[in-house]
């Protein structure tokens, strides 16, 4: 059963989301076409690969030394527990691959990129 918090949250992450993805480029308005969404879904999905592969090199059960940071996107715990696709994995790296990628989606729609904004020298 989904909330009415829940409801509103996902209304926002799509408004975010193509927010996001306009002000880097990709995408259109929130009218766009079925064609413009799909172009949206491929230039995120491009994004998210190029930050995933300078964060962990692809390694979805990477751990970073020095943080708390692990998964293919780095994310840290803090991060990790607030999102909603990271429901029931207490780290990113215990995650399976989709799960990491739809947390990884969530975070861009509600943050845009500048979670990743330290190895942007990488991706960007």
């Amino acid at each position: 059963m989904t909330t009415a918090r829940q409801t509103i949250r996902r209304t926002m992450l799509t408004a975010g989301a193509t927010a996001a993805l306009a002000t880097m480029g990709i995408g259109g308005s929130l009218s766009a076409s079925a064609h413009e969404r799909d172009a949206s879904t491929a230039g995120s999905s491009s994004v998210l690969a190029k930050i995933r592969e300078c964060e962990s090199g692809g390694d979805y059960k990477a751990q970073n030394p020095v943080s708390s940071a692990s998964g293919a996107y780095q994310m840290i715990n803090a991060t990790w527990r607030g999102l909603d696709a990271s429901e029931g994995y207490s780290r990113a790296k215990h995650a399976p691959k989709a799960v990491q990628d739809a947390a990884a989606r969530e975070l861009l729609a509600e943050q845009g990129t500048s979670p990743w904004n330290p190895s942007k020298h990488c991706w960007g």
